[in-house]
């Protein structure tokens, strides 16, 4: 929600509902050596036709892919 005092002509002042937004993730997790790790997910997120009636929320739908090589102590 954007409350009338933060509203602007570009984001107008609006009240939702609260909704829910529901996230699926798969990720692996592989040791390269007794140090290293390597690690991937991928990451979506759907959110409920309500939250588009928001002039913050540009897509009902967002995706998330990252890998990083950690070392451990």
């Amino acid at each position: 929600s954007i409350d009338e005092s933060e509203a602007t002509a570009k984001y107008p002042e609006s009240r939702l509902p609260a909704g829910m937004a529901y996230v699926v993730e798969l990720g692996v997790t592989y040791p390269l050596s007794e140090k290293w790790v390597f690690r991937s997910l991928i990451r979506r997120m759907d959110l409920e036709s309500t939250a588009m009636r928001s002039p913050l929320i540009l897509d009902d739908h967002s995706e998330v892919i990252a890998t990083s090589v950690s070392y451990v102590f």
